[in-house]
């Protein structure tokens, strides 16, 4: 069995796409009526009169609507108002009478707003502009329109923009037709929706023609299969079946994993324990190599200015010999003592040289800068014994350091480990406790799916039910209201036509041209004499 629903207002397409076109229905009874609302708004949306036309078949008529005049179209049948009431008798098969409303909301708070390189114009001085344009439209809810017409009826507002007065016209949201020289902008709102789109060109010369907006009761046919959703609702119970079963089974499962989150709870407590005693002495350890560490600065600095005091020592006795020798004086450092030893030394063994001595020195001088020599070895030899001890206490200095840093990345990284089983044990006791609640839980589930399935009988129906109630929420039911008078109970439609004033410019005013009389003879003479 298939449901065929259809939510009213037929013929949404083609009536959307004709602006004043007035529908053409069979015979109907007499009280009974179609309604055409047409409202007149100025350039911006703001609405500026509104009529209705009421069509009617022929017979005794009796319609309602506060009305500030009405009028026949059709026929010459008199009409009398009479505060709301209107009626009037007519044999035509289809008659037409018009009913001026004023001071009524429409459903629709309609804006167009308008820019010229980017300030706001009105639509008179847009008039004949060129420049930038960008044209705001903009439909909301009229939150003081009573009735269900915003939510029910559907919108087709269309621009019409000369293409030789509007270039590089951008309206992504709209469907775009050329209709003749004019660019057709169409935008469709769907009920209880609004739109805001803006709509930029770039203008010469800007006119615009009237902007068409027009409304309907929204009209769709829908088929939905039923029998289709029945077979899956079915399938839905056996798989109701199915999860008990497996809730069954999950709640054994978990009992075992309450059983194995509690021997693991334990477990995560001991380890927690023996943790934080490596904790406690990794800080203990950590404490000795730092106060250790705070010491070896001094005694790397001590033993520095010892071998810096030994070399200054150094340097004055050697300074003492050269002197003697004549010879320029040296500068003794830790850093510098190898490189300047040796270049004394070997500045020294040149001056030994046999050609030199028996030219220059004398044996006496030669015996001095020998025994400069043996100092500088003996020098360099004790120097080099202090550099092993300096180099020694740098080395065991750098180890505590380095010892002391291990020790406080150790005691950390404990420190962190300890904390991290605090948090394994808190978590697997209340992993413990929740496996617990899981399983009551489970339980309850098996006890729903079972109640699930005991109500799964005759829903069918219900699906059928549900699925119109569905449909029937989408367009607010079947039923529609007049516009103009809940007293009139026996409308087939309504239909709302808006146009807006064009944008056009003020025409320059033409002088009359003095038409130049030809006559005759006798009519000249006559004219002569005022006889005309």
């Amino acid at each position: 069995m298939k449901t065929r629903t259809r939510i009213m207002a037929a013929g949404l397409s083609a009536l959307l796409l004709c602006t004043v076109a007035l529908p053409t229905i069979a015979a109907v009874p007499s009280t009974e009526k179609e309604e055409v609302v047409y409202v007149m708004t100025n350039a911006s949306g703001t609405v500026q009169n509104m009529n209705v036309v009421n069509i009617f078949g022929s017979g005794s008529v009796t319609d309602y609507g506060d009305y500030t005049s009405v009028k026949m179209l059709t026929t010459n049948d008199p009409i009398t108002q009479n505060g709301d009431e209107i009626t009037f008798t007519t044999d035509a098969d289809r008659v037409y009478y018009q009913g001026t409303l004023e001071n009524r909301e429409i459903p629709w708070n309609i804006s167009i707003r308008y820019t010229l390189d980017g300030k706001d114009v009105t639509p008179d001085e847009l008039a004949g502009k060129s420049g930038k344009l960008k044209i705001y439209f903009t439909v909301e809810k009229n939150e003081n329109c009573e009735g269900s017409f915003y939510e029910d009826y559907a919108l087709q507002a269309a621009f019409a923009l000369n293409t030789e007065k509007c270039k590089n016209i951008e309206a992504p949201d709209a469907t775009v037709a050329n209709v003749g020289a004019n660019k057709q902008l169409s935008y469709v709102i769907l009920p209880g929706r609004g739109i805001d789109p803006p709509i930029p060109a770039d203008v010469t010369d800007f006119e615009m023609d009237a902007v068409s907006i027009n409304g309907v009761k929204m009209s769709l046919n829908i088929s939905i299969d039923t029998d289709g959703l029945k077979s899956q609702v079915g399938e839905i119970a056996d798989a109701v079946d199915q999860v008990n079963d497996g809730a069954a089974a999950l709640s054994n499962g978990a009992s075992q994993l309450h059983d194995a989150t509690g021997t693991l709870s334990n477990a995560t407590g001991r380890l927690n324990s023996g943790v934080g005693q490596i904790a406690d002495g990794a800080e203990s350890l950590s404490t000795g190599l730092s106060t250790l560490s705070g010491k070896s600065s001094d005694l790397k600095n001590g033993a520095y200015q010892a071998f810096a005091g030994l070399c200054s020592a150094a340097q004055t006795m050697l300074n003492s010999e050269l002197s003697t020798a004549g010879i320029a004086e040296v500068t003794l450092t830790p850093e510098n003592y190898p490189a300047v030893l040796a270049d004394l030394k070997e500045t020294l063994n040149g001056m030994l040289d046999e050609n030199c001595l028996s030219k220059i020195f004398s044996d006496a001088v030669a015996a001095k800068v020998q025994t400069a020599i043996g100092k500088i070895d003996e020098l360099k030899v004790q120097l080099d014994s202090y550099q092993t001890f300096y180099d020694g206490v740098s080395a065991y200095t750098n180890g505590v350091d380095s010892a002391a840093n291990g020790a406080a990345a150790l005691r950390d990284g404990v420190d962190k480990l300890h904390q991290n089983t605090v948090v394994l044990n808190d978590a697997t006791s209340l992993l413990d406790s929740k496996t617990g609640e899981l399983a009551d839980g489970v339980n309850t589930l098996h006890n729903g799916t079972e109640t699930f399935s005991e109500q799964t009988g005759g829903i069918d129906g219900k699906v059928d039910e549900e699925i119109q109630n569905v449909l029937d929420s989408l367009t607010g039911g079947d039923e529609i209201h007049s516009f103009v008078s809940e007293k009139n109970t026996n409308v087939d439609s309504v239909q709302f036509v808006i146009k807006t004033a064009a944008i056009e410019k003020s025409e320059e005013p033409v002088a009359e041209e003095t038409p130049v009389i030809q006559r005759n003879f006798w009519q000249k003479l006559l004219h002569l004499f005022g006889l005309n």
